[in-house]
């Protein structure tokens, strides 16, 4: 049993560790297809051919990290109904914010008061630092 179980978390170990070489392979090799699709392709290959190996990652990631996999993944009708009851909570308290935030500016309007500026050159009732 003992065995198995050292069998299992090397097996686990392994495919993380082939996880990221193959990411980093992906990430350079998308590099080079993007520098030579620039040369000689069309640019809907080198999209295709991303798109191709995103979703070889991808799954590559599910493979070697179920753990986190898992929690995206709502197995039963109550994780959902706990999820969205969540959600609701955080909705309402944003709203909640929102109205606060409206109510405390209409309270505190800042009122400037108007000068007027009917005067000729030399005789000013203003100063030159009251027009912004």
């Amino acid at each position: 049993m003992n065995r198995k179980l050292y069998k299992a978390a090397y097996d686990r170990v392994l495919d993380k560790k082939y996880f990221f070489r193959h990411l980093i392979v992906f990430v350079m090799g998308n590099f080079v297809l993007f520098f030579w699709s620039l040369q000689s392709w069309t640019p809907a290959v080198f999209y295709l051919l991303t798109l191709i190996w995103i979703r070889v990652v991808a799954l590559h990631f599910a493979s070697a990290y179920p753990e986190v996999v898992k929690d995206f993944r709502f197995k039963n009708e109550a994780a959902v109904e706990k999820a969205i009851e969540k959600e609701l909570k955080l909705l309402k308290k944003q709203q909640k914010e929102k109205k606060k935030l409206a109510a405390a500016q209409k309270t505190t309007a800042i009122k400037l008061p108007l000068k007027p500026i009917v005067a000729k050159e030399g005789n000013r009732p203003y100063i030159d630092s009251d027009l912004v």
